[in-house]
């Protein structure tokens, strides 16, 4: 087993090394890019994330999780062996039901729409990046029904940012915190009414 975890290990590092080339180039379009050079920043941003997409999916890293998330494969369920092996195999099976074509549709779009957003902040006019807008979401969408989901379509795309989080769960949270800040405010402003009648 161990070598295929090194094996395992060394191909994840590959996929996450043209990870790191993606947000480098994200980086630098939004700070240091010289205006124009969006379209051709796109183009490389969606092959360096197709790429990346392509390598996660790849049947090799199937077999080698499979092989490893059996129980006590690589060790005890706490160990960092059998973590790795849990972690990379939930987004192994989810990132699979995702085409790298749409994978890289986004990317592209996600570049291009930089400029646009950035011009259109500039500008103070929504209106002119209100089509890319449109289009993310339609792409998004795209990817939510990928993924599969049986209550919100927010739910799939929730797991990118919080593992095991629905949108349900987080209306309620924030639906709390509106109450609970209405409360607050309202203690405040009569504190205030109190405070300026006592003067």
């Amino acid at each position: 087993m161990a070598s295929k975890l090194e094996r395992l290990q060394t191909l994840l590092n590959e996929v996450q090394d043209l990870r790191a080339v993606a947000d480098v180039l994200e980086w630098d379009q939004q700070t240091y890019m010289p205006e124009g050079g969006g379209e051709a920043r796109a183009e490389q941003f969606a092959t360096i994330k197709r790429l990346a997409h392509e390598k996660f999916v790849a049947d090799e890293i199937g077999q080698l999780l499979g092989d490893l998330s059996a129980d006590g494969a690589v060790g005890d369920y706490d160990s960092d062996a059998a973590g790795l092996a849990r972690f990379a195999k939930w987004e192994y099976d989810r990132k699979r039901k995702v085409p790298a074509e749409l994978e890289s549709a986004i990317a592209q779009h996600t570049s291009l729409a930089q400029e646009v957003w950035a011009k259109a902040r500039a500008e103070n006019n929504f209106e002119a990046f209100r089509p890319a807008l449109e289009k993310m979401i339609d792409l998004k969408r795209q990817q939510a029904e990928a993924f599969g989901y049986t209550e919100s379509i927010y739910d799939p795309l929730l797991q990118e940012y919080e593992r095991g989080m629905t949108a349900a769960q987080v209306k309620a949270v924030y639906d709390s915190t509106a109450r609970q800040t209405a409360i607050l405010a309202a203690r405040l402003m009569l504190d205030f009414i109190t405070v300026r009648a006592l003067k």
